[in-house]
């Protein structure tokens, strides 16, 4: 833990960042390798790129003086990272990167308690190194993890094996641990080329693990249920667990179903006892194909949130992607970029591990309206610890 004097002026923001970056170390391997990014105050994003350093303590000296809102760092590594055209950086190989955002968790599992969306977020990350990624046969145990100071979590993979991967197989990793575009080969055991009305998720007895395994245990427990509870359940159960429509002006929101039909397709699954154990949705059964269609979305986009990884599809599949550098603060809530083991991968050991790195003496700070951060609501002139203040004075600069 940090040790300062107590004082009793008044701190800025200014003044809190330059002492943290007085004394910043920063997480990162392969620092001259890099591209840096900072953004300013007064602008948006990564505004002023291509920066190189050969070394972390050049970079602190420029970040104890500038004191910006934020700092990047390439995931990929350039013989030229400084120089100012993307193309002519010379990319020698890219880290493999997801990126754990609290906006791509589905809207059930969204909070506006900012450390229960943290934990919400660490339950996708701990789903992607123990189980989506492991049945692709990765070694996880070396996974560098980091809270990014803002909405949820960094997981990067440094080996050099993985450094050289094509953007095709980066794209086909995040779409199997997203679950956004499952192999209908693999999860269905049918061709590529199978039309998509043939696809039935089905219940197989004895399958588990991958996504075969999924889609089989979320047949088993969206037919069973439907079976097994009273009308009006069933059709709560059908109506949360409805796909969301991934085109039109309605892109996002759930996929509605009169009653009428849902009704006909829980008649329909009663009345055949030996549907759920043999799985399969067939026309047939259900009457008309938008009652089988209905179905089958459901019941892949059931196993889709059960056990898919909630990661900004942007990132993973970009090779030059710009990240945010642990040990730096981000601008918007005040809080240090930090890495974390997997055992802390939780709202309380991340809070822990903030108040030792920025400080926990107390400081006066002087808000010129109320707001509001993940510590609380402070309002007018106030005594905080240095954490708690450099997160109030950065959230008033947001207004």
């Amino acid at each position: 833990m940090r040790e300062r004097m107590i004082s009793a002026s008044t701190h800025s923001l200014e003044s809190l960042l330059k002492t943290f970056y007085a004394e910043a170390s920063f997480d990162l391997p392969a620092p001259k390798r890099r591209e840096f990014a900072f953004q300013h105050w007064d602008a948006p994003g990564p505004n002023d790129r291509h920066h190189h350093f050969s070394n972390f303590e050049e970079l602190r000296r420029v970040m104890e003086h500038r004191a910006p809102k934020a700092l990047f760092a390439s995931s990929a590594h350039y013989l030229d990272p400084g120089h100012p055209r993307i193309d002519n950086k010379g990319m020698v190989s890219s880290e493999l990167v997801f990126d754990f955002d609290v906006g791509d968790l589905p809207s059930h599992e969204q909070s506006d308690d900012f450390w229960q969306n943290m934990d919400s977020v660490a339950t996708h990350v701990r789903r992607l190194l123990e189980e989506r990624l492991p049945e692709l046969g990765f070694d996880t145990s070396n996974a560098f993890i980091s809270f990014s100071g803002g909405k949820g979590f960094h997981v990067r993979f440094f080996e050099e094996a993985l450094g050289g991967m094509s953007k095709t197989a980066r794209e086909e990793i995040q779409n199997h641990v997203s679950g956004n575009a499952m192999n209908p080969m693999h999860v269905f055991g049918v061709g590529r080329k199978t039309p998509r009305s043939k696809l039935r998720p089905r219940y197989i007895p004895g399958l588990t693990g991958g996504w075969p395994g999924v889609v089989s245990a979320c047949t088993r427990e969206y037919l069973l249920t439907i079976a097994s509870v009273d009308d009006a359940t069933a059709l709560a159960f059908m109506k949360a667990n409805a796909p969301i429509q991934k085109r039109g002006e309605n892109k996002g929101k759930k996929v509605t179903v009169a009653n009428a039909s849902l009704t006909e397709i829980v008649r329909a699954i009663r009345a055949s006892p030996r549907f759920v154990e043999e799985g399969g949705i067939f026309e047939s059964i259900l009457k008309t194909k938008k009652n089988s269609d209905f179905v089958v979305e459901s019941i892949l986009w059931l196993a889709k949130i059960r056990y898919g990884c909630a990661i900004d599809l942007s990132v993973t599949s970009d090779p030059r992607k710009l990240l945010r550098v642990p040990g730096s603060i981000h601008g918007k809530t005040g809080l240090p970029c930090t890495v974390l083991s997997r055992d802390e991968l939780n709202s309380e050991s991340i809070k822990r591990k903030i108040a030792e790195r920025v400080g926990e003496d107390e400081v006066n700070i002087c808000l010129k309206h109320p707001v509001r951060t993940p510590f609380g609501n402070f309002e007018s002139e106030i005594t905080l610890p240095r954490y708690q203040a450099l997160a109030a004075l950065c959230a008033e600069k947001q207004g």
